[in-house]
């Protein structure tokens, strides 16, 4: 990965926060393009610069990675190709035309974009990241490929929720629905031999410490 550096000159711990906010975006850009891309790629520095201009015009990562799935989608639609998305450059279009539509949906807010783009992110989505987080944590451990797989499909998935809450896509009620399914799919991959029912926490979920999907869950 290839980050921006950051100069003497951009402060001590009081940019901490900042700077790890920077590297979370261009980690999670490159993340999901990869995933959606269906498989590793490098990215180019012209790709970097596209990123670190996202960045310093204060596009939230949720649009980003909206635009970017329109773009693959988009890209799906047009039928079977021999060919796969290689560069970044081809999500531009439709990540500013989602950067667009964002702000004319909250164009009647008195707030300016500096104080939109200063707003945290609701809990709900910062529970489903917190727990895509725990899920990435956990693949570190020694697991079965397998297991692994399902973790890391566990963490894209609530990723996507927390974009599509905050595209407003998404009503709490919906939201449970769709982290329960999830969390059922990926205990039932870690399920071992003398786990208790379908209702109970698997031993090695246990073990993972991986919070429960739902931000509603009792």
């Amino acid at each position: 990965m290839m980050y921006r550096a950051h100069s003497p000159e951009d402060g001590g711990n009081g940019n901490a926060e900042a700077e790890r906010e920077e590297t979370e975006y261009f980690q999670r850009i490159e993340e999901h393009f990869g995933q959606r891309r269906g498989g590793p790629l490098i990215l180019s520095p012209k790709d970097w610069q596209l990123i670190q201009r996202w960045h310093d015009e204060g596009i939230p990562l949720p649009v980003v990675l909206r635009g970017i799935n329109q773009a693959f989608d988009r890209f799906a639609a047009s039928g079977p190709r021999p060919d796969r998305l290689n560069t970044l450059s081809y999500c531009t279009q439709h990540v500013e035309t989602t950067w667009e539509e964002y702000c004319r949906t909250h164009a009647g807010s008195q707030e300016s974009r500096d104080q939109r783009d200063a707003q945290k992110p609701s809990p709900a989505i910062l529970h489903l990241q917190e727990v895509a987080r725990a899920c990435r944590r956990a693949i570190a451990d020694d697991l079965p490929g397998e297991a692994s797989r399902a973790i890391e499909q566990a963490a894209t998935a609530l990723e996507h929720l927390a974009v599509r809450v905050e595209a407003g896509e998404l009503d709490a009620e919906s939201l449970d629905a769709a982290a329960g399914v999830l969390e059922t799919q990926l205990e039932q991959a870690l399920a071992l031999p003398g786990d208790g029912g379908p209702d109970e926490p698997s031993q090695r979920r246990t073990d993972l410490r991986i919070p429960r999907f739902s931000p509603y869950a009792i």
